[in-house]
């Protein structure tokens, strides 16, 4: 496992850690609305996007037909 460390802000907390050549970092709203950002760089495929704020539904993990 990645050593991991604490992202932390007045609007945000979240981790941070490195896979390989890849730098990820996952954070999430203090305050508010729930919110939060996940970005993943020096991989072939960069992503930087916020994280959904709403539940999706769960059917294939609890075993219900789709």
């Amino acid at each position: 496992m990645s050593p991991s460390r604490l992202v932390s802000a007045e609007d945000h907390v979240g981790v941070e850690f490195e896979s390989g050549n890849r730098k990820v970092r996952v954070t999430f709203a203090r305050e508010g609305e729930c919110a939060g950002r996940i970005s993943v760089t020096g991989a072939p495929e960069a992503l930087d996007r916020p994280l959904s704020n709403a539940v999706q539904k769960q059917a294939a993990i609890s075993g219900e037909a789709q």
